[in-house]
């Protein structure tokens, strides 16, 4: 009986066949690892700044833009007052805003605050601490 001996052209192609393969699974086989553990895994959503602009309106009329705020801290502040002797604007690049639940009150602090009182006069002021009814 005849022994088929594989000519040496099969064995190279077989070879290359096999180093192929085990190339193919070294890339594969690590990603579907991956793609399996972080992609089935549950996510915790981040606790980011929420960087949308938002605005704040209060019982007086009172009128609140904040840029972006990240829990109390706040930053690029607009806030437009209704006073007895007309609209007073204050503008100021950081502040925090604390509300008060048992008091119906939000605590806005604005840090070198520009005021524009309803008389056109203007002031800079380096804390300025306001309670707005909600």
């Amino acid at each position: 009986m005849a022994h088929s001996v594989p000519l040496r052209g099969q064995r190279l192609l077989v070879r290359r066949v096999w180093v192929f393969a085990l190339a193919v699974m070294r890339t594969v086989i690590p990603v579907a690892i991956y793609l399996l553990v972080c992609g089935c895994s549950e996510h915790q959503p981040s606790q980011q700044a929420d960087t949308r602009p938002k605005s704040f309106t209060f019982v007086d009329g009172s009128v609140m833009q904040v840029q972006k705020q990240d829990g109390v801290l706040l930053e690029g502040i607009h806030l437009v007052q209704k006073t007895p002797d007309g609209v007073q604007t204050c503008d100021a690049q950081k502040g925090q805003m604390i509300e008060d639940a048992e008091h119906h009150v939000v605590h806005v602090t604005l840090y070198d605050a520009s005021v524009v009182l309803p008389s056109k006069q203007q002031m800079t002021v380096d804390e300025l601490k306001i309670g707005l009814a909600k």
